[in-house]
């Protein structure tokens, strides 16, 4: 017999960069977070979600059980991944944020920071940039990007 088990996953995404030689950290709005779970024979996407100006993600999935990775309620091994625009930001193996449980409801998994400043992105006239960094740079509140 199937039972749908739903989950709510919460969490912070923080921006690294350094304007300069200061190191800041900021937040980001439409970073899309990946909740993946990576078992012994398989990974699996379990949810995604944006970041709202805040840096806030609240990624809502359902799971139909029983599966073997749900064990009394919880999901271990989550990791995540974050993306800019298509990019993955951060989640290659090694995965950095390895090891995260989720339980069914609510879990606030808490806050993650991810260096902007070494981010690989095509150029503004569409030719690969492969090598170059973005810059980024406050200005009025809102944040510039320079390729």
């Amino acid at each position: 017999m199937s039972n749908t088990r739903y989950f709510t996953v919460k969490g912070v995404i923080s921006c690294l960069y350094q304007p300069g030689s200061t190191p800041t950290l900021t937040t980001i709005a439409g970073l899309e977070v990946q909740l993946w779970h990576k078992g012994p024979m398989d990974i699996i996407q379990l949810g995604n979600a944006n970041t709202n100006d805040d840096g806030i993600f609240n990624a809502i999935f359902s799971v139909e059980s029983p599966i073997v990775y749900i064990e009394e309620g919880k999901i271990n091994n989550v990791f995540i991944k974050i993306y800019q625009h298509g990019q993955l930001l951060m989640g290659e193996p090694p995965y950095p944020y390895e090891g995260i449980q989720v339980h069914e409801g609510d879990t606030d998994i808490g806050s993650f920071e991810v260096d902007i400043t070494n981010v690989e992105n095509p150029s503004s006239n569409g030719v690969n940039g492969a090598g170059k960094s973005v810059a980024i740079t406050p200005r009025d509140g809102l944040f510039q990007f320079k390729f």
